[in-house]
């Protein structure tokens, strides 16, 4: 025998407040971003370069999983780029995102 089914729809998870050292990361990438990016300028071959990557990351995954996937992303980005090209803004892009690189994870 079956319990009751609820005609009621599923409540959203409640939003966790981000930890310290998630917070601490970001605040570390929007650094670089403001005052170091602008002086070495742009070089990145991908979408999203790789300090919007790593926000994307901690935000997704929290600051563990976050800093690896993307120091994982700057590595094999020097190396050999991959992923489709787009076109972004004029420039050719390797579309890279998150969800290409923390599949196993989920």
């Amino acid at each position: 025998m079956r319990g009751p089914v609820s005609l009621h729809p599923a409540q959203p998870k409640p939003q966790q407040e981000p930890s310290l050292s998630t917070e601490a990361a970001k605040v570390g990438i929007r650094f670089f971003q403001v005052f170091i990016s602008p002086l070495d300028g742009p070089r990145s071959p991908s979408y999203p370069t790789g300090s919007a990557y790593g926000l994307l990351a901690i935000k997704k995954q929290g600051a563990f999983w976050g800093i690896l996937l993307t120091a994982d992303r700057l590595f094999h980005e020097a190396d050999q780029p991959l992923g489709p090209i787009i076109n972004l803004y004029g420039h050719d892009r390797y579309f890279d995102p998150v969800s290409r690189n923390d599949f196993w994870l989920n």
